[in-house]
């Protein structure tokens, strides 16, 4: 449900990912030549993170704007898939 505990904790995980991909990637990217193991390895579980967000978002229960609740898994996927899963 949208006002889950597990769902609050797990949407500021991700912002939290998102801060760190939007500032230290690029860094990455212009600055370091050749990153660590333990880095890659670190991506590699955040790309990973990513990747389950998109299947929690497909089965997480959706508030309309009037305030209504999507809880059907169908009706979720379908709401997913026509808006935020394109980017």
């Amino acid at each position: 449900m949208p006002g889950n505990l597990f769902k609050a904790f797990w949407n500021s995980v991700i912002i939290f990912l998102l801060v760190y991909t939007a500032t230290y990637m690029p860094y990455k990217t212009c600055f370091i030549d050749t990153p660590s193991n333990e880095s890659k390895i670190f991506d590699q579980v955040i790309d990973g993170l990513f990747t389950i967000d998109i299947f929690i978002n497909f089965i997480s229960a959706v508030e309309m704007t009037d305030g209504s609740v999507i809880s059907s898994l169908k009706d979720i996927a379908a709401d997913y898939a026509r808006s935020w899963f394109i980017f």
